[in-house]
């Protein structure tokens, strides 16, 4: 396991060790050192609190705001992709509509053609 796939706790508590042994040799005194040694460990712990926060929540599809599991509002139905959170019904109709009037424009505007006809002859006209 190399040094960046530790997680920053235990980077924080070896850098800490690694530290305060140096500023233990430097001062000859233990208060200075246990400092530094809480200190980069408190720091290590932070960092991995902070980065389990983003892990742990989602982002809204439609809003975009952050959400937690616990106040999430998950839908399953067949459109939706699996990793779409939406943070409430409003949202979530929101999306719904606008998926499904964005695709029917489409539909209806092309009429199940391509978006661009590419005509087949040299000296055609072009559609679009």
């Amino acid at each position: 396991m190399d040094w960046h796939e530790l997680p920053s706790s235990a980077r924080g508590v070896v850098l800490g060790v690694g530290l305060a042994l140096f500023i233990g040799w430097l001062t000859q005194a233990a208060g200075p050192a246990l400092v530094v040694l809480y200190s980069c460990t408190a720091l290590g712990l932070l960092v991995d609190g902070v980065r389990l926060w983003f892990v742990w929540t989602r982002v809204c599809a439609w809003c975009a705001t952050r959400i937690s599991p616990f106040t999430r509002n998950r839908f399953f139905t067949p459109e939706i992709k699996p990793g779409f959170w939406f943070c409430s019904l409003r949202c979530y109709t929101e999306w719904h509509r606008r998926f499904h009037v964005e695709r029917k424009m489409l539909n209806v505007q092309f009429e199940g053609n391509p978006f661009e006809n590419v005509p087949s002859e040299p000296g055609a006209v072009r559609q679009t």
